[in-house]
């Protein structure tokens, strides 16, 4: 799943705050137009942003352009640095992302915007306590901001305090009760902390909120009717993952152990198979309980 690209600022909206900071272009104020057009999500969907490398590096350089412009003024410049973080941090260049994150806040000290983008930097530098301190800015500014409230949750869930976790994925789908993705993480730390009728029952919302089959939901529900020793709904789960990608090792792996559980034939079959698809599956498989 992704979710950046929704973050970027629309077109639109940089011309009229452009225009509204009395924006003074070096270049002239046609040029400076189709730079900002360049530099937005507008621009980037067109193009398949993602998917596209020459796209983010036409938006990157007018992006660059609008950042090095003395006479453009500074929210509109911290814009640019934030979209440019963006861009950096979806090529996985995490070290330039962080800088542009860390540069923009200066330039808009009052940006809630701007503060949660350089929490997720300390994010992607691994500095967990700046990255609770960001959201914690951000979220103060602007309570409502859903993001904010998920990846603090992850701040915290990577310093294993599953309690602060889940309260703040709690409140992102409070703001946004369609917010599967939260639901499923907190599907992880209700499983992760052995209460799995609640991971279940999120796991349960994700698929109906999907509409699809994803495999890992899936897959992690079965895992968690596995810690609840129902192992013939474990077994249903991992065969819908199964069907859906019979290469899958974690599952395979899973239901050869849950085979075995229950004294039935193909156990060892499925396990030989899962380790031959991937050596590491065991490993795997018992880091989320499956043994």
């Amino acid at each position: 799943m992704r979710f950046h690209s929704g973050m970027l600022l629309p077109a639109v909206a940089l011309a009229v705050v452009a225009g509204a900071l009395c924006l003074a272009p070096r270049l002239g104020a046609a040029q400076t137009q189709q730079q900002l057009e360049l530099c937005s999500a507008d621009y980037g969907r067109e193009q398949g942003f993602f998917a596209n490398g020459p796209t983010r590096e036409v938006m990157m350089a007018n992006c660059t352009a609008i950042i090095q412009s003395v006479k453009i003024a500074d929210e509109i410049r911290a814009e640019a640095l934030m979209t440019r973080g963006i861009l950096y941090m979806n090529k996985s260049d995490y070290d330039r992302a962080h800088a542009d994150f860390q540069n923009a806040v200066p330039l808009h000290p009052r940006s809630a915007r701007a503060l949660y983008w350089r929490a997720r930097g300390y994010g992607l530098k691994d500095d967990y306590a700046r990255a609770i301190a960001g959201y914690d800015e951000a979220i103060r500014l602007d309570p409502d901001r859903q993001e904010a409230w998920f990846y603090r949750g992850l701040a915290y869930r990577k310093k294993d305090d599953f309690g602060r976790a889940i309260a703040d994925w709690t409140e992102a789908i409070r703001l946004n009760p369609k917010y599967s993705r939260a639901i499923y993480i907190r599907g992880q730390a209700y499983e992760a902390t052995g209460d799995y009728d609640r991971a279940i029952a999120d796991y349960d919302q994700v698929i109906r909120l999907s509409g699809e089959h994803y495999p890992y939901v899936f897959n992690s529900r079965g895992n968690a009717w596995f810690g609840k020793k129902d192992y013939d709904r474990a077994l249903a789960d991992y065969e819908v993952v199964l069907k859906i990608d019979p290469k899958h090792a974690v599952a395979l792996y899973a239901r050869g152990v849950t085979r075995k559980r229950k004294g039935i034939a193909g156990g060892d079959a499925d396990i030989a198979a899962a380790v031959k698809l991937s050596p590491g599956v065991a490993r795997t498989a018992e880091a989320d309980g499956v043994k």
